[in-house]
């Protein structure tokens, strides 16, 4: 393959790069494999041959010829936990297929939708189950995008790339030529200081506008250009990269994104190694931990067993049998005023992975006065790849660190800056900057995660206070006051009640995110102790007592959110419980 009249496609010969896997046709036809090997149907298979390890997360066969249940070699954190486990609910994600259904007059048709598990997992696990995963294989293979780059479908904003020969030149100008779903692309590049902290500018971010060009201006557009290799543009340890993708109206992820992000946190040099790993594909099992930890169904009135299922697939932590290391974490928070009409979720348009979010409406009324709030779920994923020394050999690895956030709520400039590592106080060991770097990342989504909650209990009390204001805001409003109190209907009582619910319930919901994150540290603290470790193959003593520190800050930072967070829902409540004492 070589130069075409739409654009380019490169050879997976021609470019490597130690730190990066590239969108080549070998890559992603090999990518698309692996995804689809979650069925275990080995008809939807290029080779129609079932892979030996098991990319479903947790899934225990009797097979004697197939990966069996226990330890992975090679990762640090089953050295310390037999095995980390995951329900096999929390894969709870859905392919969907925007195609005609049987009620294709309705007005909203439904599409197809394929859980995206071990076919044992499906509905019908039958033959009738096999042939839809088929069908939906086959959708795939359509969709899945291919290695060609042409003329960038979206105007670009922000840092212009120039460098023809960087990995991440690359990715960009072939996402941006995709096909998308209403998502938006952004890229921050970070360098290391004198003092060696991986850091980023407001300047340091390109962006692909969310809308399409037309197809004048499509037509008009040139193909970027290409040289014919990769030369690394910077040192081991020196450069990394942050992507950011996020959703904008009520469509599923689609495939060449989902395809991009496999790409980015897929271990670049494992087939490069010379020793064959069975274990290797344990990054893309992570990876898709993070795709349904993200997209699949939650909602709060599932009570105890939602609670459960929040926590499965919270947080990842791994390492391979070389250099690399692998974070994933998911957060969410409730939102409020969903612009969107309650039909449109049962109805989304488009294909990839379906995404979804609880979703409920709350009926407010003070006196006379009524009206609903509306909730709505929103996620973030943030997954990093870092590399580290490994048995006392530093990796050629550039960039050394590949990060992805996706979330609900639009991109979020990452406030990792000189001024911001000095004021956290966090150090970025020699070595280990990739780690620091995403303990700083983790620190910025938590302040917008506190943000994000903060927002919605604004509105909460908004909606009581202002209410009551409405009704009390001058003496002349006292007669207004006695019809307030004498409501006979108590639905002014009813609410404050229903609200106390609510807030109380948000209050378990920051819990999860805070347990999930003690969670991950406690592992890490378990896996690398410091002083008493016996695991030096990547990071010394000295390395692991900093570390362990900037994870203690971390903490200690969640933990004063907690408390904030905590102390304004427990005001709020008091206020409720005395209005509703009032209109009893």
């Amino acid at each position: 393959m070589g130069e075409t009249d739409l654009g380019r496609i490169v050879n997976d010969g021609e470019r490597f790069c130690p730190g990066q896997l590239l969108p080549t046709e070998d890559t992603l036809r090999d990518l698309r494999d692996k995804f689809l090997s979650v069925f275990d149907v080995p008809t939807v298979l290029e080779k129609q041959t079932l892979p030996w390890y098991y990319i479903h997360r947790d899934f225990i066969s009797s097979d004697p010829e197939r990966a069996p249940s226990g330890p992975i070699p090679g990762n640090d954190f089953h050295a310390t936990d037999p095995r980390i486990t995951a329900r096999l609910a929390a894969w709870g994600a859905q392919l969907q297929f925007d195609i005609s259904s049987a009620d294709a007059d309705a007005p909203h048709p439904k599409p197809l939708l394929v859980p995206l598990k071990h076919i044992s997992s499906h509905p019908d696990p039958g033959p009738g189950g096999i042939a839809i995963v088929e069908k939906a294989a086959k959708l795939v293979e359509q969709l899945w995008p291919d290695a060609l780059i042409g003329p960038s479908r979206r105007r670009h904003v922000g840092l212009q790339l120039t460098d023809v020969t960087a990995p991440e030149y690359h990715i960009f100008h072939w996402l941006a030529s995709k096909q998308l779903n209403a998502e938006g692309v952004a890229l921050c590049l970070l360098s290391r200081n004198s003092y060696g902290r991986l850091v980023c500018s407001s300047q340091s971010y390109a962006f692909t506008a969310i809308r399409d060009r037309s197809a004048e201006e499509l037509e008009a557009s040139a193909v970027p250009a290409f040289p014919s290799g990769t030369v690394l543009h910077s040192n081991p340890f020196s450069s990394g990269q942050i992507w950011s993708f996020t959703r904008t109206q009520i469509q599923p992820l689609s495939f060449p994104i989902i395809s991009a992000i496999t790409c980015l946190l897929s271990d670049p040099t494992k087939s490069r190694l010379g020793v064959h790993d069975p274990f290797a594909d344990r990054d893309v099992s992570w990876c898709l931990d993070g795709l349904h930890g993200f997209s699949r169904e939650a909602k709060p009135e599932q009570g105890p067993a939602h609670v459960s299922d929040e926590k499965s697939l919270s947080s990842v932590l791994g390492t391979s049998s070389n250099c690399w290391m692998h974070f994933h974490v998911v957060l969410h928070f409730y939102g409020v005023d969903d612009p969107w009409p309650s039909w449109a979720y049962g109805a989304k348009t488009g294909s990839g992975l379906r995404v979804d979010r609880g979703r409920f409406t709350l009926p407010i009324r003070f006196g006379h006065k009524s009206r609903s709030m509306a909730f709505i779920e929103c996620r973030t994923w943030v997954a990093m790849r870092v590399a580290t020394p490994y048995q006392r050999h530093n990796p050629a690895a550039s960039p050394a660190v590949v990060g992805v956030i996706v979330g609900d709520t639009g991109h979020r400039r990452l406030n990792v800056t000189e001024q911001s590592w000095d004021e956290r106080g966090l150090q970025s060991p020699a070595g280990a900057g990739g780690v620091a770097l995403f303990q700083m990342v983790l620190w910025s989504v938590l302040d917008d995660w506190e943000k994000g909650w903060s927002r919605t209990l604004d509105r909460v009390e908004q909606t009581f206070k202002i209410r009551l204001c409405e009704q009390l805001d001058s003496q002349r409003d006292v007669p207004r006051l006695d019809q307030l109190l004498s409501d006979t209907t108590h639905e002014s009582s009813r609410t404050c009640s229903k609200l106390i619910l609510l807030l109380n319930s948000f209050r378990s919901h920051i819990d999860i995110v805070v347990e999930s994150i003690s969670n991950v540290i406690e592992e890490w603290s378990k896996t690398y102790p410091g002083k008493y470790t016996v695991r030096l193959e990547r990071f010394d003593v000295e390395t692991q007592e900093v570390l362990l520190q900037n994870w203690k800050k971390v903490l200690a930072h969640l933990n004063v959110i907690q408390t904030r967070l905590h102390g304004r829902i427990a005001s709020s409540v008091e206020e409720l419980r005395v209005l509703r004492e009032g209109f009893i």
